[in-house]
């Protein structure tokens, strides 16, 4: 009895020095260095039936040096009991969520504990979530499901712990679930044994080290498939590979099933790394918004996973694409992490651009990588701004990690690691690659450390500084190219940082830029000329008989460009006969010099018609989507009308030689890439060019689509459902709406989401914001109802009216990493006179839900540059169109 009563004597005693510390400063950001977790053991007992969780959190720490506070992580969490356990001593503790917002905790111990080993111990409640974040539940048909999705800061909502990507340990996971539910995590299952309440408790084996945020479970009567991942010359053991979906669902995976092999195998040998992990399981969602890399048993919404070889195209870029991608995360990211959040570019910049390259590499008639150029130039209209960032940004705070996961950490980031690849040439960026997994391998990295090894296998340092040029400061630039009128042969090259017309950025800012442009002479095959632009003007040697230049080669740099006007109308006038991502790099040129008040409308809309020509998909609807853009933000309704006619002039030709027949299957046999140019010269023409007779047919065929499904094709489902929400009004949209809602089928759904967002009938516009609310509404589908309602002049207006009065309900259906990218809906006006109203409501609630303000930011700097454009350029819009 002496020993435990001294202890309870000395907790009481120190009860009071544990307040004198209780006012320490809260770490906002990361953790202090005096407590590290060295393994973690977690038990859960869940039902998906239920509303809340169980668990008991086992963390073996380090500790530094005596300590009376430990700072970790949880967040929503209803602690019980907390014990620390060190050789020498047992205490107790206070459990205390000190920052709520984002889930900072402080445990004040009941005595001092000594530096050395200490085990830590935590039984607790948790609630599971609606969206997805932490353990989310979902409903598919009468049954429930359970899954998880820890990035990036809330694997603090399912255990306590040390929730940074720095601290990678071992975990050791167990589940106790109902008999008929099946339960799936990052590791093998080692052995199934009774509970003592008459359920399954389900053990894993120690998982390597991971962060926090990889962490996967799947709880329910899942579907589980059985496959293989053959050996291979890098690896030459064959893995166990599962496809995991809700009940009934499992047929649907055997194309995914079929396709992953072929990927991890290309994976494989680019790394000269075998699959790092002892099993990948591939597991669909239905509430999952994207997809996520958990070691061993990656997450996807369902849409990705479940589909088969008559799969529209955009369905089966999307899986390649994104298996791709995060299963490059299973090496670039889980095998080596970043340190800090400040490093995720390199997580998902580096994913972004080799789940691009695997795809073309597996299927090019897709268009991954030039969907990749293409996606570069909105992460241009982002990068333009004040509001912008650079790459790599410091990280102080925790309400600062979600604005890290946007177009300028995946989008410019993956084109940036392209340029480098293409100037460093292929091979030494791999080595490079290579170098910086073998050096990490299982532990953590930083971007300093990445720069280090392409240094180290290009031998070219100045390379790496303009990669840093790159990555470490915000902007695009602009290169101004112009013959020298002296020597033959000769160009003059400038830089800048590019100005959109309305900005208040100066200019001045100068990139270590890797220069490359194509010299055409005749018909013949450009020539090649690279030079690194270190300085604000330089020459550039070109080839003898250079008749037209390119000034972005491939259309692999991340800039812009400028041409005097005779060298651009040579340009414009092989328009169509450049490579796709060479006219997809022209477009965005021409369209920055437009929105900088460099370029005549009348030349913007030639340059439209002789792209409108090119064979390929994304070049040749380029500037039709930037005339669309115009039509909805800067036009009244007389104008908007004509800049209707003009869409349908320009596109209508080509769609008409291509045909447009609805029905399901009439297109299967033909390839990817024209059934994708059809669907997108559709949209065009049918959507935003109003042609009254395809509005028609496909309002026909849209009607007769809820009766037979069989009366239309998928791939034209959104889009005809989209023409008769307009044109038939609440009526249909009443019946769509019914549609949605009794559906299993997740793309169904999405496509339905989207045709109500779509409606323009103040009845049918006001069902489908109704209907966001809805308790059956996934989070894909809110973004739709809402989305197309905010896209549209016609229901702008009345959908602000709606979201400012709905806020906190919309609000709380997203998960918290999401909630800041609603402020976006914003940039979606062009009116000063709502800046204020706007300004006030989203940074109040910004600072609410503590994240979100740089996509305020952003929102209100666009409407800011949209009303400055439009009353500068408008005008000339109009008096093209011949509005009177």
């Amino acid at each position: 009895m002496a020993r435990p009563l001294l202890l309870l004597i000395a907790a009481f005693l120190t009860a009071f020095a544990v307040n004198s510390s209780a006012d320490e400063a809260i770490p906002r950001g990361q953790l202090p260095d005096d407590v590290r977790p060295e393994r973690y053991r977690l038990q859960f007992t869940v039902d998906p039936r239920q509303e809340q969780f169980s668990g008991v959190a086992e963390i073996d720490v380090t500790v530094a040096r005596p300590v009376r506070i430990i700072w970790l992580h949880g967040h929503g969490l209803q602690v019980s009991k907390v014990t620390v356990e060190a050789p020498h001593t047992v205490l107790t503790a206070k459990y205390e969520e000190v920052e709520p917002v984002n889930g900072v905790a402080r445990l004040a111990l009941s005595g001092e504990l000594p530096a050395g080993h200490a085990k830590l111990r935590f039984d607790y409640t948790g609630g599971f979530r609606a969206g997805a974040e932490g353990l989310f539940r979902e409903k598919v048909g009468d049954d429930w499901y359970v899954f998880s999705q820890m990035e990036p800061i809330d694997a603090r909502r399912v255990f306590p712990g040390f929730d940074e990507p720095r601290f990678k340990t071992p975990f050791e996971i167990s589940v106790v679930a109902r008999e008929t539910d099946k339960v799936v995590s990052n590791a093998p299952l080692a052995k199934t044994t009774q509970a003592p309440d008459g359920r399954l408790l389900h053990t894993f084996q120690p998982t390597l080290p991971l962060p926090t945020y990889l962490l996967a479970l799947a709880v329910g009567p899942l579907d589980i498939v059985n496959a293989t991942l053959p050996a291979n010359a890098v690896r030459h053991t064959p893995l166990p590979m599962r496809g995991v979906a809700t009940k009934g669902k499992g047929t649907q995976l055997a194309y995914a099933l079929k396709h992953t092999p072929a990927i991890v195998e290309r994976l494989e040998t680019y790394f000269g790394i075998p699959y790092p992990y002892p099993k990948l399981d591939l597991i669909a969602s239905a509430q999952m918004t994207g997809a996520m890399e958990n070691a061993g048993a990656i997450l996807f919404n369902e849409t990705m996973l479940l589909l088969d070889d008559a799969a529209r195209p955009t369905q089966q870029r999307s899986f390649y694409e994104t298996t791709a991608h995060e299963l490059a995360h299973h090496w670039f990211g889980d095998l080596v992490t970043p340190a800090w959040w400040d490093d995720i570019w390199l997580n998902e910049s580096f994913a972004e651009w080799m789940g691009v390259k695997i795809a073309d590499d597996l299927r090019p008639d897709l268009g991954s990588r030039a969907g990749l150029v293409d996606s570069s130039t909105y992460a241009m209209d982002v990068d333009s701004k004040r509001s912008g960032r650079p790459i790599h940004q410091p990280v102080s705070d925790n309400a600062q990690i979600a604005s890290t996961f946007d177009s300028i950490t995946y989008v410019k980031g993956g084109a940036v690691l392209s340029m480098m690849e293409s100037y460093l040439g292929a091979q030494t960026f791999r080595q490079g690659v290579q170098l910086h997994l073998r050096r990490h391998e299982n532990g953590v990295a930083t971007s300093a450390e990445f720069f280090n090894a392409l240094s180290d296998a290009a031998q070219q340092p100045p390379v790496v500084a303009a990669f840093r040029s790159f990555v470490d400061q915000p902007g695009v630039p602009l290169v101004s190219v112009e013959s020298t009128g002296g020597r033959a042969g000769e160009l003059r090259v400038t830089q800048d940082r590019y100005l959109p017309l309305g900005t208040s950025l100066a200019g001045g800012q100068l990139w270590q830029l890797p220069l490359c442009v194509h010299a055409y002479a005749g018909d013949g095959a450009p020539a090649k000329v690279c030079s690194l632009l270190t300085q604000h003007s330089d020459t550039l040697a070109s080839p003898s008989g250079t008749t037209t230049v390119m000034p972005n080669a491939a259309g692999a740099g991340y800039y812009r460009f400028a041409l005097g006007g005779s060298d651009l109308d040579r340009l414009v006038a092989m328009a169509a006969k450049l490579p796709e991502t060479e006219a997809i790099m022209l477009a965005d040129s021409l369209t920055a010099a437009f929105r900088a008040g460099r370029l005549p409308f009348g030349q913007f809309l030639e340059a439209a018609r002789q792209l409108s020509t090119h064979p390929s998909r994304l070049a040749s609807i380029a500037l039709g989507s930037q005339l669309v853009d115009i039509k909805d933000h800067w036009a009244d309704a007389t104008t908007r009308s004509a800049l209707s006619a003009r869409i349908r002039d320009l596109y209508a030709p080509r769609l008409a030689g291509l045909g447009l027949d609805v029905r399901r299957g009439a297109y299967t046999a033909e390839s990817a890439e024209r059934r994708q140019l059809r669907r997108s010269l559709a949209s065009l023409v049918v959507v935003h060019g109003r042609d009254p007779v395809l509005r028609g047919k496909l309002t026909e065929a849209a009607r007769a689509s809820l009766r037979d499904p069989a009366k239309l094709d998928p791939e034209f489902r959104s889009m005809a459902w989209i023409v008769a929400v307009q044109d038939l009004g609440d009526p249909f949209a009443q019946l769509l709406e019914s549609t949605l809602l009794a559906s299993d089928d997740s793309l169904l759904r999405r496509d339905a989401a989207w045709a109500l967002g779509m409606a323009e009938d103040p009845q049918a516009s006001a069902r489908a914001l109704a209907l966001s609310l809805h308790p059956g509404i996934r989070t894909t589908e809110l973004y739709g109802l809402l989305g197309g309602q905010f896209m549209s002049p016609v229901t702008r207006a009345a959908a602000w009216a709606w979201l400012r009065g709905n806020l906190d309900n919309v609000m709380n259906k997203l998960p918290g990493f999401e909630k800041g990218q609603l402020f976006g809906f914003a940039e979606s006006f062009c009116d000063a006179s709502l800046r204020p109203e706007l300004d006030r409501t989203l940074t109040a609630k910004s600072q609410e839900i503590g994240s979100g303000e740089l996509e305020v930011q952003r929102a209100l700097e666009g409407l800011d540059l949209c009303v400055a454009q439009r009353a500068a350029l408008g005008p000339s819009v109009v008096a093209a169109m011949g509005v009177h």
